[in-house]
């Protein structure tokens, strides 16, 4: 597969039957953007060692001997991104130079949920438009690889900046941000949460909205289906089992929820992504 890479890249998603495989060592001419989306395995890159599991990205460079090595017999469902240096060059100016090259040299970034979700969203959005549906695929490709490496330097600056700034005006909005990501799939209420906050109802929802520009009621749902799209393409679970991890009790409403957001029920939505 890597000798039929195009100018441009190639996007590879599928599941790997681990069980009795064998340590994978090779190298390639081609930047690796390696995210692992549910399973366990042990990286090393030149007698550096990296732990992945849910929610890992890795990012390994042109011709840099790298080992698999999958220490579990769970499978592993992975989506990789293959990429010349000089087509990477080309999508990014000096602005973004060296935080892209700091991408591959600190190598292993761990999302939190939120962003694992929108990550997988960004990946099938790739994936989607790599089959060339019509003559706007090839600009979408692009345009959306092109968000997913901005969206993930935010994510790799997050600690640093992002949490600072909140911290200087918005701590709170940030807890309560960070609190419904991590536990969407409970059942969360205005009242509740302004309750654990120690906040008023209209408090809490004006900093949402200011902070989001969403009620919370919206920034809970779309922090939901985001979390059903990712399992949806990812996971064997059934529909029902999905709506209930994403804090739905009926997987009625809850289909309704998603036809609603995203313009087809989730069945549809699966089947969509399965077939292409």
């Amino acid at each position: 597969m890597l000798e039929k890479i195009s100018k441009d890249f190639v996007i590879d998603h599928r599941t790997r039957h681990v069980e009795g495989l064998p340590p994978l060592s090779h190298s390639h001419q081609f930047n690796e953007i390696y995210f692992l989306q549910s399973g366990k395995c042990h990286v090393y890159i030149e007698n550096e060692k990296y732990t992945l599991e849910d929610g890992s990205v890795l990012f390994i460079p042109a011709f840099k001997e790298h080992t698999f090595v999958y220490y579990d017999t769970v499978d592993v469902k992975r989506t990789v991104l293959y990429i010349s240096t000089e087509q990477l060059n080309w999508y990014f100016d000096d602005n973004f130079k060296e935080e892209i090259d700091n991408l591959f040299i600190n190598r292993h970034i761990k999302l939190s949920r939120k962003s694992f979700s929108n990550l997988s969203s960004l990946f099938e959005k790739i994936q989607f438009e790599k089959y060339n549906i019509d003559n706007l695929s090839a600009p979408l490709t692009k345009a959306y690889f092109f968000e997913m490496i901005i969206y993930i330097i935010r994510c790799h600056r997050y600690n640093d900046e992002i949490i600072k700034k909140t911290d200087l005006s918005n701590i709170t909005t940030g807890e309560i941000l960070h609190y419904i990501d991590d536990n969407y799939g409970n059942d969360l209420t205005l009242p509740g949460l302004a309750k654990k906050f120690g906040l008023s109802e209209s408090g809490l929802s004006k900093k949402i909205k200011a902070f989001t520009n969403m009620t919370f009621k919206e920034y809970l749902t779309k922090t939901r289906i985001e979390a059903a799209k990712s399992l949806l393409i990812s996971s064997e679970k059934s529909i029902t089992e999905i709506a209930v991890l994403c804090g739905y009790n009926s997987s009625n409403f809850f289909g309704d929820v998603f036809k609603k957001n995203m313009g087809m029920s989730p069945s549809s939505y699966k089947k969509m992504l399965t077939m292409n």
